[in-house]
């Protein structure tokens, strides 16, 4: 039973967790896969290393384009 229940609490700290990065809203929640966490946490590290790093690049990519973005708003409003 202890078991089950630091389970249940590792579980509900990823998934809190997760929710505070993503900030999760009642909109946004049901497109979550439900199991998310706990695929995520039975991944090896053979399988984990890769997904992370992939997942740095696309960060990465995404942070380039909100640069360019924000930097064009920044031009365009200069030019005003």
């Amino acid at each position: 039973m202890a078991a089950t229940g630091t389970a249940d609490a590792t579980i509900d700290a990823g998934t809190n967790s997760i929710k505070r990065l993503m900030g999760v809203t009642d909109e946004f929640r049901p497109a979550l896969p439900e199991d998310a966490v706990t695929y995520v946490q039975g991944l090896s590290n053979e399988e984990l290393f890769p997904l992370g790093e992939r997942a740095l690049r696309d960060i990465a990519d995404d942070l380039v384009v909100l640069c360019e973005i924000r930097q064009r708003f920044n031009l365009c409003r200069r030019s005003f």
